[in-house]
């Protein structure tokens, strides 16, 4: 097992900083920035247990969901956004869901053609207190921001372009709602690798500062996941090197300038696997960032958590691993671990299931609730914390070997 690097964010600094506040790439990154949704639940219970799941989306003969579900939690429903192929253009779809003890209330969804777009792909949307950002990439390099209101129906203007034709493949990474607008990252493949800028925008879609480029020239690029804490913005990567692209990836944390995405410092979390991505969330409770990543090479994942002042450390070792694993929090202070599971064959080590399960203080892992994942392969999947638990949306291949067969489900799970 690798080594962690106890080398974060220098103590002064940090502690300064609380008190003043080619082919389309499919991503399955965690939403950090919804962690620390208003749930609006009880802070009683220290058991998760499975409520309600439903099936939103299925395959038809001319359809299927494509790329990763977004869950966003807008304090009285659950909004789940994701594209869907067809034969032709793709779509964008949004879907209000009502949450219940027994049931989920899947109420009729929007959805939007491609119209003067150009196949939307690869989503990243957060939750601004009012509307529902999405921003979404397409095949000329561009990116675009719709706003949704609670109801899954637009709102305001027209889709804006927010980030221009690049001619080169352009895809969201990441967005946290900040100071009535955004801070946005997204990244671009070029000739000598992957560059990932960051970059301030206001609520209708326009840049304040210059974008900033957060780093550039690695051979593989995993996304950048965002989350805020105590007025301060943190930002994490992993990468390996453009010319090495065998090297080991370097997972990386580092406080951004909320005005304009700037790296202020940063430092080097982990590294030595071959494929890492990694999940970051918040505890403000505790001033603790949390980090869960992947090892593929043992079949395992570790929780990191770091404070303010402190280093990162181990606090729990999950075991049957077989995918990267996201993590959220709620506004009790309440950490769950979402893990894949399982795997198809060797030749193919797709997971083929889904583990919820709470951790607790002191890293210890409570019962894991099993996700009703019922066929061949899970593809991605999304974690938000809800009234009174949380949601999971995932979307799950068939058994059979002909296209479409893939599906689109949402779970709640309660904590009781």
């Amino acid at each position: 097992m690798r080594q962690v690097v106890a080398n974060f964010l220098p103590r002064g600094f940090l502690l300064a900083l609380l008190a003043a506040c080619g082919a389309r790439t499919q991503l399955d990154a965690s939403k950090a920035s919804d962690a620390g949704a208003s749930t609006g639940g009880t802070c009683q219970g220290d058991a998760l247990v499975l409520a309600a799941s439903s099936t939103v989306d299925a395959p038809q003969m001319d359809s299927e969901p494509e790329s990763a579900p977004k869950l966003a939690w807008t304090g009285s429903e659950l909004l789940v956004a994701w594209t869907r192929w067809t034969p032709d253009p793709y779509f964008y779809v949004v879907d209000p869901i009502h949450l219940y003890p027994d049931h989920l209330d899947v109420a009729p969804a929007t959805t939007i053609g491609a119209g003067n777009t150009t196949n939307p792909f690869n989503l990243s949307t957060v939750w601004d207190g009012s509307t529902l950002a999405l921003f979404w990439a397409q095949d000329d390099g561009s990116i675009l921001l719709q706003h949704f209101g609670p109801d899954g129906a637009t709102t305001g203007a027209m889709a804006r372009i927010v980030v221009a034709p690049t001619n080169s493949q352009t895809i969201p990474s990441d967005v946290i709602a900040l100071g009535g607008g955004y801070l946005f990252t997204w990244f671009v493949q070029t000739s000598t690798g992957w560059q990932t800028f960051a970059g301030p925008f206001t609520h209708d879609g326009a840049l304040t500062a210059t974008q900033t480029l957060l780093y550039a020239g690695g051979g593989d690029d995993y996304g950048t996941q965002l989350a805020t804490m105590g007025g301060s913005v943190f930002a994490l990567w992993s990468m390996n090197p453009a010319n090495m692209p065998m090297m080991p990836v370097d997972t990386v944390v580092a406080s951004l300038d909320p005005a304009t995405g700037a790296v202020r410092a940063m430092s080097t979390v982990d590294q030595g696997v071959d494929y890492d991505p990694a999940s970051l969330a918040t505890e403000p409770r505790v001033g603790r960032l949390d980090i869960a990543t992947w090892l593929p090479d043992t079949n395992g994942a570790l929780l990191l958590g770091g404070n303010v002042a402190g280093l990162f450390a181990t606090r729990a070792t999950i075991d049957g691993a077989t995918g990267a694993p996201s993590i959220a929090v709620d506004d009790c202070g309440r950490l769950v671990m979402l893990t894949p599971r399982g795997q198809m064959t060797p030749d193919n080590p797709l997971p083929t299931g889904l583990t919820l399960q709470l951790v607790a203080e002191d890293g210890s892992l409570g019962p894991a609730v099993t996700l009703p994942v019922g066929s061949s392969y899970l593809d991605s999947y999304d974690l938000v914390a809800v009234a009174g638990g949380f949601a999971v949306g995932w979307v799950e291949g068939g058994a059979a070997s002909s296209s479409p067969d893939r599906s689109l489900h949402v779970a709640y799970v309660q904590v009781q």
